[in-house]
């Protein structure tokens, strides 16, 4: 007879035994160039954001006007021109449409005042300020034509529309606000009162 092979079981050192520390490679450890480069484009980013919110960051802007007495002289007529629109009854408040038809066409020489009154103070522009400004006011006399049109549709016809002119996907209202914005003319943001 044949004694039996005492050889010991084979073990798979693939999977580990339950119990048994595990090893991981986790690639190399320290400093790669790709860590170095990730951490100097978050920096730079960081840094970026950082700056272009700072004071020392560059002030120009597309629409901003460089005429401080221009831009004085609208603050001060802007505000005059919303005084007047508060001193009338507001328009939304109105009992009829004949009522807040009224109201509104009220408030047409109120804007136009205040247009003629800025071209007045812009003809002595000069290059971009020029045409900055005559866009802007050029808008303000299209929103006025629109008001003004409204309220003859409202003597008509009680549920019409207040539509305003549009510049290609928006109203010119949009752009109106973004130049009193970017130069600093709140008083001259679009009035809310239709």
């Amino acid at each position: 007879m044949h004694a039996p092979d005492e050889r010991p079981p084979v073990v798979d050192r693939t999977t580990p035994v339950v119990g048994e520390p595990v090893e991981f490679d986790d690639g190399p450890k320290g400093w790669t160039v790709q860590r170095v480069l990730g951490v100097l484009v978050a920096l730079a980013l960081l840094g970026f954001w950082v700056w272009a919110f700072s004071p020392w960051a560059p002030n120009d802007k597309a629409d901003a006007v460089t005429d401080r007495a221009f831009l004085e002289t609208a603050k001060r007529s802007c505000g005059t021109m919303q005084d007047a629109l508060d001193a009338l009854p507001p328009a939304a408040s109105s009992t009829d449409a004949a009522a807040r038809a009224d109201v509104v066409a009220r408030s047409g020489p109120i804007l136009a005042a205040m247009v003629a009154e800025l071209r007045t103070a812009g003809a002595t522009l000069q290059g971009r300020d020029a045409l900055l400004v005559t866009q802007w006011l050029d808008d303000w006399d299209a929103y006025t034509a629109d008001r003004l049109a409204y309220a003859e549709k409202l003597r008509t016809d009680e549920g019409a529309e207040f539509i305003v002119t549009r510049r290609l996907t928006g109203q010119i209202t949009v752009t109106m606000d973004g130049f009193s914005k970017v130069n600093d003319l709140k008083n001259c943001l679009v009035p809310l009162d239709v």
